[in-house]
């Protein structure tokens, strides 16, 4: 599952990404490249999860009103 989480702060960004990885256990943080010219996001956050760890991921979103697509992942 991909979630695009898209926040205009950059400082919001990355107090969410900090806030996210005290919730994961193992996870790695990379900067995606671009599909078609376009910019996918500037931070992105890998980790395989539980369905508790997921729930409270998609509890922070909730909480702090963020947008949100969630997809599942390609190919």
């Amino acid at each position: 599952m991909i979630y695009h989480v898209i926040i205009k702060d950059k400082d919001q960004r990355l107090r969410f990404a900090a806030d996210t990885e005290k919730i994961l256990k193992n996870y790695k943080k990379f900067i995606p490249g671009r599909i078609r010219s376009e910019l996918v996001c500037d931070l992105g956050i890998k980790a395989e999860v539980d369905l508790d760890t997921l729930a409270q991921v998609e509890a922070l979103i909730d909480r702090r009103g963020y947008e949100y697509i969630k997809r599942e992942k390609p190919g």
